[in-house]
């Protein structure tokens, strides 16, 4: 082919190149345009991560594909040895794959529970790192974050990117186990945690290559329902538990026979700071059953919550019926509410909580850490699809919230 022939089809082709780009962008294809410009940029961002899981090739084929254990192994969470790095300080820890469903296991992005025998490397002997995607990203962080405000106990937290094996870089939510060792160094007058048993029923089902995949199947009505017998509950650690066994036992007594004692046992201000920073999210999953997790301050005797596990849902209907339908579905919080000074602590932690800005602090949140939301294996079109809605159910539910106290 001649010289010209070569120079008449480069021309061509640049033409047609020029042509489409023209149709794309006066076309508005934002969908498409974000992604191209993430794969043309993606490769040169390099973001430091601060945490490097390293693992052998098997255990990390392993843990992206959950057919290659065997049922036994499933169903026993089995650990894996590896090694993590943070700059030039590394340690020997021990790793499983976390949570309950089906869903977090057949993702090859998934959350992990460290234990590590060196204690000094994250300041604690386990650690979880949640998917940031699944606790929605901000959200979790700001509801905690809301809790900081308003005084209630909980572990250290933090947005942290980890990498496994140089690859697969993501954003999670990095934060410590309720461990005796981990409460004795953050939260000395806490000595226990209690929560419900998983009732979550598992079920080993088969997928159509014929593997077997770990997961877990909801049955809703014991899901759902508040569980008012200290037998259903687990107590860590599992020494020096009598009195914690007791109280428990008298305060879920209180629940069941609607007695006037119930602030003997349930610590009422924690208790509305807690329910105050849920309201604001619109969503009652953090109240459901395993979500629920208590304090025990043995000083005082008595137990107190954890904001754990919340969602964002819109406030539909007014703040007023979103809080009956609460006490309906709960007979903890209706219990609650039958004290006239839970009803007052709860509207003046929310007021307090109205009076931070809460959409300024999540923005402040946005701007440290919606950078690394690429690093969740989401378009970019649906991040900024998923901040923005966040932020219209966040500016919905807060002018309900307001309607309310006025």
């Amino acid at each position: 082919m001649s010289t010209f022939s070569n120079k008449l089809l480069l021309t061509i082709l640049l033409l047609v190149i020029c042509a489409n780009t023209s149709i794309l962008l006066s076309t508005k294809n934002y969908t498409l345009l974000d992604n191209l410009k993430s794969f043309f940029t993606q490769y040169h961002k390099e973001e430091s991560v601060q945490y490097k899981l390293t693992l052998s090739t098997q255990d990390t084929r392993k843990l992206r594909s959950w057919e290659l254990f065997d049922d036994s192994e499933k169903l026993n969470k089995a650990r894996l040895e590896g090694e993590m790095c943070s700059g030039k300080k590394c340690t020997k820890v021990k790793v499983r794959s976390k949570g309950d469903l089906s869903r977090h296991w057949e993702s090859k992005r998934k959350s992990y529970r460290f234990k590590f025998d060196d204690h000094s490397f994250m300041q604690a002997d386990i650690v979880d790192f949640t998917l940031a995607k699944d606790r929605y990203f901000e959200i979790e962080y700001l509801a905690k974050s809301l809790g900081d405000k308003l005084g209630l106990m909980q572990l250290p937290y933090e947005m942290s990117l980890m990498s496994i094996n140089n690859s697969h870089k993501t954003l999670y939510l990095k934060s410590l186990k309720y461990t005796k060792i981990n409460m004795e160094k953050y939260l000395r007058e806490y000595t226990h945690i209690v929560r419900l048993k998983n009732l979550w029923l598992p079920n080993l089902k088969q997928a159509n290559i014929g593997t077997f995949y770990y997961g877990f199947n909801e049955n809703i009505y014991y899901f759902n329902k508040w569980r008012e017998y200290e037998q259903l509950y687990t107590i860590e650690p599992e020494r020096n538990i009598e009195d914690v066994t007791y109280q428990l036992s008298q305060g879920l007594k209180c629940i069941r026979d609607a007695c006037p004692q119930l602030q003997a046992h349930f610590h009422l201000e924690s208790f509305a700071k807690w329910l105050a920073v849920i309201s604001i999210f619109g969503s009652y999953h953090a109240t459901l059953g395993d979500n629920l997790f208590f304090l025990y301050n043995k000083a005082q005797r008595n137990f107190s919550p954890i904001v754990n596990d919340v969602l964002i849902r819109p406030i539909k209907s007014n703040f007023d019926i979103w809080l009956i339908n609460m006490q309906r579905g709960n007979g903890f919080i209706n219990s609650l509410f039958q004290i006239k000074a839970f009803e007052y602590l709860f509207k003046k932690k929310l007021k307090e909580l109205m009076d931070l800005d809460i959409l300024k602090l999540r923005n402040q949140i946005l701007k440290k850490y919606s950078q690394f939301y690429e690093y969740s294996n989401t378009s970019p079109f649906l991040i900024k699809r998923g901040i923005e809605g966040r932020g219209h159910v966040l500016s919905n539910n807060l002018k309900k919230i307001e309607e309310y106290l006025q």
